[in-house]
């Protein structure tokens, strides 16, 4: 509009060469003084369309330095409580069709939200039954670490093995082996909230459930990632030889990730076996873990070895 007004005043000197220099020079310097006292804006307008000709590049709009929230991490859960509960029930056998007993621990807070968890399955010695592996004090001793948070939340499994699976089968097809994973597992992962994966399925047992917990685990892998055998009894165990845990070791080409055995010093044939099955897991170059303690074959080596078991049961939980 500026250069417009002055090509109008053209006109107005013709003739007057003198009188039209001095009034442009009036009007530019005019020009100049209103534009130093503008009082310049903070924040520069870039319009939203450019009337500029073709061919011209614009300057991109410059970024602001507004910030952002960063989005809080998702609240977890908290458990208020420090004990957890039993679960006195059963479930229907299949291979001879009973109610067999089992005990669920379920850990502080269970069921309060969408959460999943380990499980570990002990299993008793003989002839005792599913209350064996409370009165070695489980419970205490898993507890004691979720105070210390030692280890996270996971559910405890005490199954009673009926007698004559016990100490009449020694695996597959009719024995206490498929109750295990077709009874008893099948309903722990349909009926509670059980982690899914081999790695967070640990399955444990005392003297003649210690051999069953080497059995089961060393022939179903795909099922159990841990296991732990307290003091098991290899010396008056004759099972056939695809059942066989020391012919499982030489001859299964799947095994859990993670083994544990214990025993007592004074524990005599239970000591002595265990040893010879630890000096085979040695020469195959299988990785494992073995405790040796003093103590004889009864609950107190048990109970001063829990600690320890429950330890590495949950390492990598």
């Amino acid at each position: 509009m500026d250069i417009v007004l002055l090509y109008a005043t053209d006109g107005l000197f013709k003739g007057n060469k003198c009188l039209r220099f001095g009034f442009i020079l009036f009007v530019l310097g005019f020009l100049i003084i209103s534009g130093c006292s503008a009082t310049p804006t903070a924040t520069a307008r870039i319009p939203a369309q450019s009337t500029k000709p073709s061919g011209i590049i614009l300057p991109s709009a410059i970024p602001t330095n507004t910030p952002t929230s960063t989005p809080s991490p998702t609240s977890r859960p908290t458990c208020d409580q420090i004990e957890g509960s039993l679960e006195f029930t059963s479930y229907t056998g299949i291979v001879n069709e009973d109610e067999i007993p089992v005990i669920v621990y379920l850990p502080p807070c269970y069921g309060r939200f969408e959460h999943t968890y380990p499980v570990l399955y002990a299993l008793h010695g003989y002839p005792l039954d599913e209350t064996h592996w409370l009165d070695l004090g489980i419970i205490e001793v898993v507890e004691g670490g979720y105070a210390s948070e030692r280890w996270p939340h996971f559910l405890i499994v005490l199954p009673f093995i009926p007698q004559t699976l016990n100490i009449q089968t020694d695996g597959g097809e009719g024995s206490y082996e498929q109750e295990f994973i077709e009874g008893l597992h099948q309903n722990i992962i349909k009926d509670y909230q059980v982690r899914s994966g081999a790695e967070f399925t640990a399955l444990a047992g005392v003297s003649r459930g210690a051999v069953w917990a080497l059995e089961i685990g060393l022939r179903n892998s795909e099922v159990i990632g841990i296991v732990a055998s307290l003091s098991p009894a290899l010396h008056v165990n004759n099972p056939r030889p695809g059942y066989d845990p020391f012919q499982l070791i030489r001859e299964s080409p799947d095994l859990p990730d993670r083994i544990f055995l214990s025993v007592g010093t004074e524990e005599g044939g239970f000591h002595d076996k265990t040893v010879e099955f630890v000096e085979l897991l040695t020469s195959f170059d299988i990785q494992h873990t073995y405790f040796e303690t003093g103590g004889r074959h009864d609950n107190s080596t048990w109970i001063g070895i829990m600690d320890d078991v429950i330890a590495f049961i949950t390492m990598e939980w």
